[in-house]
């Protein structure tokens, strides 16, 4: 199981990913996530249909965090 520093890091990857627009990144970062067993922020419990990914790329490049 990853710990908490994984946790941060995968995410700020895929929120990156995102917010740069790189479509194909971000779903690969979360099929590693999903691999390694680190939960994803905006797709906890969600299936990872093309639909439920979309929506999540859209809160990630849009929602911005103070600190993590």
């Amino acid at each position: 199981m990853a710990d908490e520093s994984q946790y941060l890091l995968v995410n700020q990857y895929i929120e990156a990913c995102a917010k740069c627009n790189k479509w194909v990144a971000f779903k690969k970062g979360v099929a590693w996530a999903d691999y390694l067993g680190i939960k994803i922020r905006w797709l906890r419990g969600a299936d990872r249909s093309e639909e439920a990914l979309k929506v999540a790329f859209t809160f990630f490049e849009y929602t911005d965090y103070a600190v993590l």
